[in-house]
């Protein structure tokens, strides 16, 4: 399977290429009201079997607000299609629109085994990494969906990295639901749990195929790219409207140099 991070030119390439690394943000840094507010609102436990001992209340909700801050998301298209350029999902003009730079960015072409593996190499355990489809459900039924409680009993061992296996359970189960409205974006969301309460960045050398360029991005950015990547095993393409057969081409290219 093939996963795509659509972004800006000025991103892409002063953020992700020089660097080689793709920035993992927050939940609040999503864009739907859903997710951004209430579902992060809606981190709270179930502290009624401890409420008799004051301190340990004040640890469990200590514990939830650094886990709130240490999970992170990577947002991207995926695709099962085998070949990916003859695929949907980097042919969208809406993805294209909205966060590709307005069709004038770029995008960047994943093998979501080897990218989920690097992510694995900076979380605290294989437990903190989850990859998946969002569903996009009725608005009944996601609205009815809000995370529940975190719930735990007073015999067991309670403690920072206990709270936080819980809360990242109960992600795993309601962050992969959005609204209908976004659902032509087929999203594959990878989340993960880390020590840091800053901005994550995943490496992406090892898993990264290609990188696909806008149908209004210069030719001078390709042949940079192309350069900056010879023998590096990236391969450079870019997307070509064809308004005759009202169709979005994904080249080589050693396909536009002729």
């Amino acid at each position: 399977m093939r996963i795509i991070h659509y972004t800006t030119l000025e991103i892409g390439l002063i953020h992700i290429v020089q660097t080689m690394k793709l920035r993992f943000g927050p939940i609040s840094s999503t864009n739907d009201p859903h997710e951004y507010k209430k579902r992060t609102v809606g981190f709270s436990a179930d502290i009624r079997s401890i409420r008799g001992n004051k301190n340990l209340t004040e640890s469990v909700l200590s514990y939830i607000e650094k886990a709130k801050g240490r999970i992170k998301i990577g947002s991207f298209v995926g695709e099962l299609n085998h070949d990916w350029k003859e695929g949907k999902g980097i042919r969208k003009p809406r993805m294209w629109a909205q966060y590709g730079g307005s069709q004038a960015g770029m995008a960047f072409v994943f093998d979501k085994n080897l990218f989920i593996e690097e992510c694995r190499k900076r979380v605290v355990d294989k437990w903190a990494v989850h990859g998946g489809k969002v569903s996009y459900p009725k608005n009944s039924d996601l609205y009815s969906s809000s995370p529940s409680m975190v719930s735990f009993k007073d015999t067991e061992d309670i403690n920072e990295l206990s709270i936080a296996k819980k809360i990242f359970e109960n992600a795993k189960k309601h962050w992969y639901k959005k609204h209908q409205d976004w659902r032509d974006e087929d999203e594959f969301r990878i989340t993960i749990y880390t020590k840091s309460p800053q901005f994550e960045f995943i490496n992406i050398a090892s898993s990264l195929e290609a990188i696909v360029l806008g149908d209004k991005a210069g030719k001078a950015i390709l042949k940079m790219l192309s350069n900056y990547f010879n023998n590096q095993g990236v391969e450079i393409y870019k997307m070509d409207y064809d308004s005759h057969y009202n169709k979005y081409n994904c080249l080589h290219l050693s396909e536009l140099n002729r």
